[in-house]
């Protein structure tokens, strides 16, 4: 949209082409700033899921022990992987060093 659907909104410009009226600018300018009404909505409903989730009490012993037990799990698993990691790794350095003396 431009000149031809607006031309009430537009001023000749010096070459020959038309300009937004600088109210016209500032008026477009301020409605892309507001949020969209979807963007709105989206962030009413996360703060009314936040709401309805968000701890109000402190964690009871029970809770705690879970929360360890599957820190525990975690950091096992990525040690883990962090041992595979650096296998792997060995492996291809080895088979890097056999390729380059077979080829000697």
């Amino acid at each position: 949209m431009g000149y031809e659907a607006h031309p009430n909104e537009y001023v000749k410009a010096e070459d020959g082409g038309f300009d937004r009226k600088p109210e016209y600018r500032a008026e477009q300018e301020n409605q892309l700033r507001q949020p969209a009404a979807d963007d709105v909505e989206q962030q009413r409903v996360a703060d009314e899921r936040k709401r309805a989730s968000r701890r109000t009490m402190p964690m009871d012993t029970q809770e705690t022990l879970q929360a360890l037990a599957k820190a525990r799990l975690i950091a096992g698993a990525l040690e883990q992987a962090a041992v595979e990691a650096e296998k792997s790794a060995r492996e291809a350095e080895l088979q890097a060093w056999v390729e380059k003396a077979s080829q000697a």
